[in-house]
Formats: structure tokens, sequence, C-alpha cells
């Protein structure tokens, strides 16, 4: 459950498609020298912790092993850089059964289910956007935003 934790905590960006066998997770992680680095004097955890441990999992994310848990896997060789609007990022993919996204338990978020504010967005595909919706909300603190896929294949 780490791996979810600095999701969680990060400012990656995300794309999710929960398929009916596969949940398939993309990260964009910014890409550039001060982002990647992690600023840890006590003075800088004083003043914005938050930032510190934003930054602290977002290079742990970085450093995600070929396999992880009981079927996760993030293939290093699809993982690349791009520029997007300017700014570098560093994409990598995860996929794990989506089976075992029913079992998922981490502590509750200290965004409350009720404050749409403190909750992050995620646009996701698949049926798993539906069925995993309210599991994402609470244990996460991610709104699954659903995707009809076939609707924005025909409108891109």
């Amino acid at each position: 459950m780490p791996l979810l934790k600095d999701i969680r905590k990060s400012h990656s960006l995300l794309g999710l498609d929960i398929g009916g066998t596969l949940a398939k997770l993309v990260i964009a992680l910014p890409d550039d020298e001060k982002d990647s680095s992690i600023e840890t004097s006590i003075e800088a955890q004083v003043q914005d912790p938050a930032a510190v441990e934003a930054a602290t999992a977002s290079t742990r994310l970085r450093n995600i092993p070929p396999t992880f848990g009981a079927t996760g896997q993030c293939p290093p060789e699809l993982a690349f850089r791009a520029t997007l609007c300017g700014r570098a990022w560093r994409l990598q993919f995860l996929r794990g059964a989506t089976q075992l996204l029913g079992g998922l338990q981490l502590p509750a978020t200290s965004a409350s289910p009720s404050d749409p504010a403190g909750l992050r967005q995620v646009v996701a595909a698949g049926g798993g956007a539906h069925k995993f919706k309210a599991l994402f909300r609470s244990s996460l603190g991610i709104e699954l935003v659903a995707l009809k896929e076939f609707q924005s294949l025909v409108r891109s």
C-alpha cells in the first residue's frame, strides 16, 4: 500500500483505466530539476511540511520497481519523457489485477467525502470507474470522473 499512499500525496498527473481484468495507470511526474529535488532541511519542513511530503512521494514514484505487490507491474521499457505545455514530464505506466482493488484497505483521507474541495479529481475510463468510485473517494481522497471511452474516441 505504500505505492498508493505516494500516488495520493504526490503532485503527479494521473490517467486511469479500470477494466474488467486489468487496472492501468499512467503517472506523469514533473521532470525538471527544481521539481525532482527534495528540500529536506528542517527550515523547509517547518515552513511547508506538505510540500516536502509531496516531493518525497514523487521521488519514490520515480523509482517504482518493475514488479510490486501480488500482480503489480511497472515495465521500465514503457517509461518515457515528454514535453507538454512547455514543461518536461516523465511518464510511467503501471498495471495490476482489477480484482485486487476490491480488497483495497487504506485509512480514510483527511479530505471529507462531503467536502469536494478536498478531493483530487481523476478522469478514469472503464467500467471500474463506476464500480470503484466510492472506494477511491473514501480510501484515496480521489474523485473518479468517469469517461465514456467510445464517446471520447468519437469527439477526439
